[in-house]
């Protein structure tokens, strides 16, 4: 008799998930606030501690922000992106229950003159009601 190919695939998600589930549950970096986890992940990169600044994106993005950061650092760009962030002028809840969260900035020049420039995405991590960033976009 074969063994069930559904069953296998089944039995494969539950253990990813699971795995997912944990990670989520161990990450206590992030803040109670998005406005403290934001905080907190501007600091580090003002001290050019790019491990600790990825650690306060989601789990799956942090080893790619880490190497993005350290590149960023090593190429002398992280003041830009400091003067990028300090430019929020605002941020709002938004979508399933007020568990995610968009800071966003004003474009002064150019095309972005008036505009929404960046947008910076965190969303509540619900295994340990810790706010993480997800994305950080122009």
């Amino acid at each position: 008799m074969r063994d069930n190919p559904y069953k296998k695939q089944s039995d494969l998600y539950q253990k990813e998930l699971s795995s997912w589930v944990e990670k989520q549950k161990q990450d206590t970096y992030g803040g109670d606030t998005p406005q403290e986890t934001w905080d907190m992940f501007v600091s580090a990169l003002k001290k050019g501690d790019v491990d600790l600044a990825s650690k306060y994106f989601v789990v799956e993005k942090q080893d790619e922000i880490r190497s993005d950061f350290s590149i960023a650092k090593d190429k002398g760009f992280i003041p830009t992106f400091l003067d990028d962030f300090s430019k929020i002028e605002g941020g709002t809840y938004y979508k399933n229950n007020n568990t995610r969260y968009q800071f966003y900035s004003i474009g002064t020049e150019g095309k972005w003159n008036g505009v929404v420039e960046f947008t910076y995405d965190l969303v509540l991590n619900k295994y340990n009601n810790k706010w993480k960033i997800e994305s950080l976009q122009n």
